[in-house]
């Protein structure tokens, strides 16, 4: 199965879907990351160092956007997205919630659901506590760490914030294994055709 996962930082993957991807890529699946923002203001060396953590944990390909506009949805928003999108041509699509009072993220989430028109499967994680976020869709993990975290800066800050996230997600399914939850936009079964 071919799997996109869009994100503006390595750390929200980390916070948000970090286990989840690297289950599907454990599992033999293709999983791609769309790195959104102006890396263009990103130094060479953190573009290398970003795809070396990535390969690491069995990310099949990074693509990072050169030009974001993270102040409103715009045709080429989503044009850029939808571009990638049609390249990995995924069954999954795993994006930032939606409806968030973090302007940048609810930007690139609007941007990211109108970029994956066609997709049977989407899914939507948050890194932060939010009110608005239902999860209907739970991953539960062993307390084993599955490897070396992604994020590259603030580290400390996104430990903390995947951790009480992962809490949050244990407690609204009575478990104490380690959870990450999704609210579904739409899921549909997957057919033996879209599996490869």
């Amino acid at each position: 199965m071919r799997i996109v996962a869009i994100g503006s930082k390595l750390s929200d993957f980390e916070v948000g879907c970090y286990r989840t991807l690297m289950k599907y890529s454990a599992d033999g699946h293709a999983v791609n990351l769309v790195i959104a923002g102006n890396t263009t203001k990103w130094k060479e060396k953190d573009l290398a160092l970003a795809n070396e953590k990535c390969k690491k944990i069995g990310i099949t390909k990074v693509y990072f956007t050169d030009k974001f506009d993270e102040h409103s949805v715009t045709q080429e928003n989503v044009r850029t997205l939808h571009s990638i999108i049609k390249k990995v041509n995924p069954c999954l699509a795993i994006l930032p919630f939606h409806k968030t009072s973090v302007k940048k993220r609810e930007i690139l989430a609007n941007s990211a659901i109108l970029a994956c028109r066609g997709i049977k499967n989407i899914l939507m994680y948050e890194i932060t506590k939010n009110k608005n976020f239902s999860p209907n869709i739970f991953f539960t993990f062993e307390k084993k760490s599955p490897g070396k975290p992604m994020m590259m800066t603030s580290e400390i800050n996104s430990s903390i914030r995947r951790k009480a996230a992962q809490k949050f997600s244990s407690n609204k399914i009575g478990t104490d294994k380690l959870t990450e939850a999704f609210e579904s936009l739409r899921v549909l079964l997957l057919d033996s055709s879209e599996m490869v």
